[in-house]
C-alpha cells in the first residue's frame, strides 16, 4: 500500500510512528481539540441515552442501543475507537490507544 496517498488517520491506523514534522500533523490537534470539546457535553450527560449520543459523536459511530457507558469516560482522540452491541463499558474508563474495538 501506498502510504503517500493515504491520509495521516489512515497512516495512524496501520501504525508506525508519525513525526511532528509531518505537514498533516495539525489535523491530529484540530480532532484532538474537537474531541476534548466533546468530552465536555458527554461528561454532563445524565442519561444513558445522552451519553451514547454524545460518544457516537465522538467517535463517528453510531452506538448500539443494548451497550452502556458510564461516564466518566477519556480519550483525546476518539475518532479510532469502535464500540459494538452488547458492550458494558464502566465509569472512570480511559481510552490510550490511537485504534481501540470493543467488539
Amino acid at each position: 500500500m501506498n502510504q503517500n496517498k493515504l491520509d495521516i488517520f489512515e497512516r495512524m491506523l496501520i501504525g508506525g510512528l508519525i513525526p511532528f514534522t509531518d505537514p498533516e500533523y495539525p489535523k491530529i490537534f484540530e480532532e484532538v481539540s474537537k474531541t476534548i470539546n466533546l468530552s465536555i457535553a458527554l461528561s454532563m450527560s445524565s442519561n444513558t441515552d445522552q451519553i451514547r449520543e454524545r460518544l457516537s459523536e465522538i467517535i463517528g459511530q453510531q452506538i448500539y442501543k443494548s451497550t452502556t457507558i458510564f461516564t466518566s469516560f477519556h480519550t483525546n482522540f476518539g475518532r479510532h475507537i469502535q464500540i459494538c452491541q452488547n458492550v458494558f463499558i464502566n465509569h472512570s474508563y480511559t481510552f490510550f490507544r490511537p485504534r481501540w474495538n470493543c467488539c
